[in-house]
């Protein structure tokens, strides 16, 4: 009910919930904290992130991601940074990358791009859409060709990559590629 609550905008009903709850455990706490998260009220999140007595690697994951839909890429790599790395996994790992590329941080992406562990199909689109963002689709053709497969996910990050950059030609090229290829 917690986290039912949050998706539909009723914090106040799911902090209450939360408030009466005689035993919380992780899944209640990461709920409300993912519900402030998603709406915008950090403070909030980062309120109950500092009690919560126990963080998953899904708690870690949720305020990453909140402070990087503010634009707040260094309160997420503090964050980050001080994740343990028994809560660390390719999702919380993909979501600080695309929390640099997003908000045009590119250096640092591609820094953590290339400590990550293990690669997903989102980062490597996420980082594509990073450098094509920044004009540099050289960059973002270089990481395409490098990726080990492509799925329909990867070649429109580079397709609109190229479009948005008004070079249709070459969006077309790689769109008959892409097609020549069977995706």
């Amino acid at each position: 009910m917690i986290d039912f609550y949050a998706k539909f905008g009723e914090l106040g009903e799911s902090r209450r919930l939360f408030d009466e709850m005689p035993k919380k455990n992780v899944v209640s706490w990461n709920a409300l904290i993912g519900g402030y998260a998603k709406s915008g009220d950090m403070e909030s999140a980062f309120y109950l992130f500092e009690r919560m007595p126990e963080k998953s690697s899904v708690t870690w994951t949720e305020m990453i991601d909140g402070y990087s839909r503010q634009g707040k890429v260094a309160k997420a790599r503090a964050l980050f940074d001080a994740m343990p790395h028994s809560c660390t996994n390719v999702v919380n790992w993909t979501v600080m990358v695309n929390a640099c590329a997003t908000n045009g941080e590119m250096d640092q992406a591609e820094w953590l791009f290339g400590r990550m562990p293990k690669r997903n199909f989102f980062v490597w689109s996420s980082m594509m859409v990073g450098f094509c963002r920044s004009g540099n689709l050289k960059k973002a053709r270089a990481l395409f060709d490098r990726m080990p497969s492509h799925n329909l996910v990867n070649w429109n990050a580079l397709i609109s990559g190229y479009s948005q950059n008004g070079r249709p030609e070459a969006a077309l090229a790689l769109f008959i590629e892409m097609r020549n290829e069977g995706s």
